[in-house]
């Protein structure tokens, strides 16, 4: 292989992956406007006819690798609120919950720690620490675990920081797939990788996406279930002194 072929090889595969991405985003458009023009099928009124086929093909562009999933979403919503199909207040009520900023942020901050390596650096600064027997090796993954789960809405964003840091610390006490006797190490380090993000999700309200928003879905039915059953919200002192 020469050094022109090695020069020009990357350039050539970032060109085809552009070419490929703007192929799969126009076949994404194109396809949406076909099926917006479509008979609307029995059952379905014209714009929820419409409003399927947006948001379809955000979901679509997003598994095909067309767009990321930000773009998408906001694509689809800006896009529901330019043809009429919904008002500016209903498309945008979402990010007027408090709950669902918070969880927003906890996303871009849990980007950021991965992104920037602060929690791999965190992890490794634990193992240093404690880490000088198998069991320590495990208190530090839970330790590591709980410290950065209040920035990481999902157990599965948090898998990035923990993932390699049980593997690489499996790998340097010579735990290897094939050796079975090694492998109990590997295995254990792993486990309670699994068991600490099950545990960590619900120690802290923002570790998970659905902590926040149980409370609140609980609320509505809670007042209607004491309205059945006869009860009232107890009164101020204040309020019955005035009355």
């Amino acid at each position: 292989m020469t050094a022109t072929t090695l020069l020009t090889s990357p350039p050539a595969t970032a060109a085809s992956a552009d070419r490929g991405m703007l192929v799969s985003r126009a076949a994404v458009v194109v396809v949406a406007v076909v099926l917006w023009f479509l008979p609307v099928p029995e059952g379905l009124t014209l714009p929820a006819w419409r409003l399927f086929v947006i948001f379809a093909a955000a979901i679509v562009s997003v598994v095909i690798n067309a767009f990321p999933i930000l773009t998408a979403s906001v694509l689809a919503v800006a896009t529901a609120v330019l043809t009429r199909l919904l008002s500016p207040a209903k498309a945008y009520a979402g990010f007027a919950n408090g709950t669902i900023l918070l969880i927003v942020l906890a996303f871009l901050v849990a980007r950021a720690v991965v992104k920037c390596g602060l929690g791999a650096r965190a992890g490794y600064y634990v193992v240093s620490l404690f880490g000088r027997s198998t069991l320590g090796l495990s208190y530090s993954i839970f330790l590591v675990d709980g410290l950065i789960a209040p920035a990481f809405p999902s157990n599965t964003a948090r898998s990035g920081v923990i993932y390699p840091l049980a593997f690489s610390l499996a790998e340097a006490a010579g735990a290897t797939a094939e050796d079975a006797g090694s492998r109990r190490i590997g295995s254990f380090l792993m486990f309670s990788g699994i068991a600490s993000l099950s545990l960590s999700s619900a120690l802290w309200m923002t570790a998970m996406a659905a902590n926040p928003l149980g409370p609140r879905s609980r609320a509505p039915s809670a007042s209607r279930s004491a309205s059945r059953d006869g009860c009232s919200p107890p009164r101020s002192r204040r309020s019955s002194r005035w009355r």
